[in-house]
């Protein structure tokens, strides 16, 4: 993503597994890296718990909740998992 340089740099070559491995020589690199890191992949990070949070936006609630209406409501999320880097805007 030419938006985000370095946090696109990041994500292509320094995850393991699901951990994140990486730095930067001082820390204005480090939080410009921190938030462009986030920027891509959607979360928000909530510093007094430590956490990584997805964000969403919620879609209408349907009448009555089914398989179908689970589905579709989580489908998006597959759909971008699956996708591959590339077309993700990671290259």
């Amino acid at each position: 993503m030419s938006e985000f340089p370095m946090g696109a740099a990041a994500v292509k070559t320094s995850f393991y597994v699901d951990d994140l491995l990486c730095g930067t020589d001082d820390t204005d690199a480090l939080h410009t890296l921190k938030a462009e890191v986030i920027e891509i992949v959607h979360l928000t990070w909530n510093q007094r718990s430590d956490t990584l949070l997805f964000t969403f936006t919620s879609k209408p609630v349907h009448k009555s909740v089914t398989k179908r209406t689970i589905l579709f409501t989580a489908s998006p999320a597959y759909v971008w998992i699956s996708k591959p880097q590339s077309r993700r805007g990671i290259k």
